[in-house]
C-alpha cells in the first residue's frame, strides 16, 4: 500500500518527536516502509519530495486532493508545528527540511548499527523461549571480564556493557516475544539496562552501590509495565509475560 507522506511530513514528525524527548528510533523519523502484518506493507516513496511540489504536480494534471479540515486546528501539537513552528524556522533557515532529513538519515544508519550489535548481544547473552526472556548475567560477566586486559590496553570499554546496546537488545527481545512496549518509558529501559549491567558486574565491589539503584527497574516488587514480571537470580535475570 502506497502512502503519500512527504518531506514536510518527515520534518514535522522528527520535530514533534524531538520536542517530546523521544529516543533514537523516534529521531530517525518515518520509515520508508512498515510491515503491518504478513500481508500488508506500507510504502512511502515520496518522503524526499516537498508537499508543495506534490500539490503543484497534482494541479498540473488536474487531479484534486482532499485536505483534512482538522489540519487547521493548531491546538494539536502536530498542526502547530506544521502551521507555525516549521514556517518560522524555515524563514531563518530556508533549507531546514533538507537538514532535518540528513539528520534522520544519519540517525537511521546509527540505529541500524546498534540493532546489529543488539542482535549479537541477544544471541550471546540471553535466550528467548515462549513468553520468557532469560539474560545470562554470569555469561555476560565472564565475557566482559575476559576482555578486561584488552579493554584496558586500548583505553576502550567492552561494547556488551554499553547501555545503548543493552537497551536496544531489550527492545528487540520485547518485539520478538510480542510483548507490548507502549507503557515502557525510556526510564524503564534505562533502569532495566542498569540492572542487567549491575548484576553482571556484581563480583566487583564498585558495583554494589549501583545495584541498589538498579533494583528500581522492577516496579512494585518485580514487575514492569505491560504485565512483565522480573526475577533476579544468582547468575541470570528471568523476565516473563504474566
Amino acid at each position: 500500500v502506497g502512502i503519500a507522506h512527504s518531506a514536510d511530513d518527515q520534518a514535522e514528525t522528527m520535530l514533534h518527536h524531538f520536542i517530546r524527548g523521544t529516543g533514537p528510533l523516534g529521531l530517525a523519523g518515518i520509515a520508508e516502509s512498515s510491515d503491518l502484518n504478513a500481508d500488508i506493507v506500507l510504502r512511502r516513496p515520496l518522503l524526499q519530495v516537498r508537499r508543495e511540489s506534490l500539490r503543484a504536480g497534482l494541479r498540473e494534471i488536474g487531479q484534486p486532493w482532499r485536505e483534512d479540515a482538522s489540519n487547521q486546528l493548531t491546538h494539536y501539537t502536530r498542526n502547530w508545528i506544521r502551521g507555525d513552528v516549521l514556517p518560522l524556522v524555515e524563514s531563518r533557515y530556508p533549507n531546514v527540511v533538507e537538514a532535518i532529513h540528513r539528520a534522520g538519515t544519519l540517525q537511521r544508519e546509527t540505529n541500524e548499527m546498534v540493532r546489529r550489535m543488539a542482535d549479537q548481544w541477544l544471541e550471546r547473552y540471553s535466550e528467548l523461549d515462549d513468553n520468557r526472556w532469560t539474560v545470562h548475567t554470569e555469561r555476560l560477566s565472564r565475557s566482559t571480564n575476559s576482555d578486561f586486559s584488552t579493554a584496558q590496553s586500548t583505553n576502550s570499554v567492552h561494547w556488551a556493557t554499553e547501555r545503548p546496546i543493552i537497551v536496544a537488545a531489550s527492545q528487540l527481545a520485547w518485539d520478538r516475544l510480542g510483548w507490548p512496549r507502549g507503557s515502557m518509558t525510556m526510564d524503564h529501559w534505562q533502569r532495566l539496562s542498569m540492572l542487567i549491567h549491575a548484576d553482571s558486574q556484581s563480583i566487583s565491589p564498585a558495583a554494589d552501590s549501583s545495584a541498589g539503584q538498579a533494583d528500581d527497574a522492577a516496579d512494585h516488587g518485580g514487575h514492569l509495565p505491560g504485565g512483565i514480571s522480573l526475577c533476579v537470580q544468582a547468575d541470570r535475570l528471568v523476565l516473563r509475560s504474566e
